[in-house]
């Protein structure tokens, strides 16, 4: 589908741009029926729009966007070999609430930017654009590309930070996106973790310091302030030890360590 945006298995449709609303910001994206659809308002058409995604209703979702949106993304799919019906099934499974933070007037389209919760935590924030079609407001992908609309678009991880440390600012020097928690079971034959690691913005590379079951990984990683890494760790049958730290400064100015034990369990 048209500008697809992917995190782990959920997958947004058209991050064509979005709705024009007359709606106020940090209103809530609406789920409703087909019989309730309507398209006299960018908010209605876009709330029309999801709620198709969440019927897993193709012709529907057709119907939300532009003819020449509808007809790009069928010859899109054609062209790849893509199911349409699994990424609306994809896009059913996690999402879990969309909410309108900004609207404004960009050319002849009306943008509504939206902020997307799945049901992993984290958050997308789209800018989906509108345009009136025969009198109807309409979901186009004509404007996907465009680079003045790059800013209203981010990806807000979840992170899990570990314990132990300074909750407000020494916690945040390492996150990490995948694992979610201190440890994690695998099933017998696993032999690697893809490790989704953040980096705080305060932290010196310098002190970085990283080993699994007590050998030194340290070449395997590339911290850098503000930055995210993903790293393949080598895991073996059994309990695996992951211990990180870094030092960095506290919002005070100090320098402080974060310091965090992530435990692997591959079932013998």
């Amino acid at each position: 589908m048209a500008n697809r945006v992917f995190t782990g298995l959920f997958a947004l449709l058209l991050c064509v741009g979005a709705t024009v609303s007359l709606a106020a910001p940090n209103g809530q994206i609406v789920i409703f029926d087909k019989g309730q659809a309507a398209y006299d308002t960018p908010e209605n058409a876009l709330n029309s729009f999801f709620s198709a995604c969440m019927a897993e209703d193709l012709k529907w979702y057709f119907q939300t966007l532009t003819a020449e949106s509808a007809a790009v993304e069928k010859a899109d799919n054609e062209e790849n070999q893509l199911d349409p019906m699994v990424e609306l099934a994809m896009f059913r499974r996690g999402f879990v609430q969309g909410t309108i933070t900004e609207t404004f007037d960009y050319l002849e389209a009306r943008v509504l930017v939206v902020r997307i919760t799945d049901d992993l935590g984290d958050q997308f924030l789209i800018p989906y654009t509108l345009v009136k079609e025969g009198g109807d407001w309409k979901v186009t992908n004509k404007f996907s590309d465009d680079e003045a609309l790059e800013p209203y678009s981010d990806f807000i991880p979840k992170l899990y930070f570990g314990h132990g440390q300074r909750p407000a600012d020494v916690n945040a020097f390492l996150g990490y996106h995948q694992p979610q928690e201190a440890t994690t079971t695998m099933e017998k034959g696993i032999t690697s973790f893809d490790l989704q690691i953040y980096y705080g913005g305060t932290i010196d590379p310098a002190t970085f310091t990283a080993t699994l079951n007590k050998k030194d990984i340290r070449l395997l990683f590339e911290p850098f302030p503000g930055s995210r890494q993903f790293v393949a760790l080598p895991l073996e049958s059994g309990r695996n030890v992951l211990e990180l730290s870094v030092e960095g400064l506290r919002s005070d100015g100090k320098t402080a360590q974060d310091s965090d034990r992530l435990v692997f369990i591959v079932s013998p």
